[in-house]
């Protein structure tokens, strides 16, 4: 029985829960001044939409790939723009150095002004009772702290997972990862499912994972409305994201780690290639930079974990990537 908030009961033989998360917020000083701002929905877009002017002071806080579209966005409508990231780097956990390096130079080339282990401390009031400039301090070391004067902040700090309506049912959570379902995406309790965002799902190579994007909202939710209905259909999916920013249309597929060994096939100076990432003797990942062409062999070799014995020749543009595809037993 599902109880709504007027009282009314209703009645299911099966449930789907897919409660998504909402924005984390930055729980500093001046955090619901006028002029500071969360995105999640496409109100709060428009919103920004109409906001965000030739000229304005943007203050982006924090550089995932919200934060950087929304500074990519905000660079093409004549907004100057501040990047602020606690972290040492861009993407510090699925990219290189280099490609950090990279992605930096493509916003300081737009006039993006970046703070790198930095963290905003505190939102500041002018004489208008409005934020009149964000104050940021680095995270390690002792270096000054300093305001940066601002019309607009904007915190992209990513998402807290809504599972307070599967706790009050005693479905099991996963602290970090959400609502606790099995392959077919059943939750601990009997008939009740959960996908998207909030769905903490066996993987076959990464274990226990969400992910946060709406093609795994698509692709899990068809799976678990398969399985609703009688269906026995195991949820297998390679990761897979997408951004566009400036003329960069970015294409993230399978586990990127900065660990692996990431391998450069194409232009970066054209700005056309494709990362490829090879971990423990296999193809795990891609990042592509405009150069989607190959995405679906690149999506099939992932999911077959396709074995890699010499990273360094598929950054030859002769080398055929159809060759890795195992061969039938």
């Amino acid at each position: 029985m599902v109880t709504l908030t007027d009282n009314k009961e209703l009645g299911y033989r099966t449930l789907l829960l897919a409660t998504g998360g909402r924005p984390r917020t930055l729980n500093i000083p001046g955090n619901n001044l006028q002029g500071v701002y969360l995105l999640r929905t496409l109100t709060d877009a428009n919103i920004l939409r109409e906001q965000i002017t030739p000229g304005k002071r943007i203050v982006v806080v924090g550089s995932g790939f919200i934060g950087l579209e929304v500074a990519a966005s905000a660079l093409s409508k004549g907004a100057q723009v501040t990047i602020v990231e606690p972290q040492e780097r861009i993407w510090p956990n699925i990219v290189s150095p280099e490609l950090s390096a990279y992605f930096k130079q493509q916003f300081e080339k737009h006039g993006t002004q970046t703070y790198y282990g930095y963290g905003a401390t505190e939102f500041i009031a002018g004489s208008d009772d409005k934020l009149a400039s964000v104050r940021i301090s680095p995270v390690q070391g002792s270096g000054q702290s300093q305001d940066i004067a601002c019309d607009i902040a904007i915190a992209g700090i990513g998402i807290q997972l809504n599972t307070e309506l599967a706790a009050t049912a005693d479905l099991e959570i996963d602290p970090r990862h959400g609502i606790v379902v099995d392959e077919h995406l059943e939750t601990s309790v009997a008939d009740i499912f959960a996908a998207g965002d909030v769905a903490a799902y066996p993987d076959p190579y990464a274990g226990r994972m969400h992910f946060e994007h709406w093609d795994n909202a698509i692709a899990s939710g068809q799976i678990a409305a398969a399985n609703m209905v009688g269906g026995d259909e195991p949820y297998r999916h390679v990761p897979y994201f997408f951004s566009d920013q400036f003329d960069l249309a970015i294409n993230m597929l399978g586990y990127p780690s900065s660990s692996a060994q990431i391998v450069t096939r194409g232009d970066v100076n054209a700005n056309k290639f494709t990362a490829l990432y090879v971990q423990d003797g296999s193809l795990r990942a891609a990042l592509m930079i405009n150069d989607d062409a190959q995405m679906d062999l690149v999506r099939d070799l992932i999911a077959a974990r396709a074995p890699v014995s010499n990273p360094q020749d598929l950054s030859s543009p002769s080398f055929d990537l159809s060759s890795l595809q195992p061969k039938d037993e």
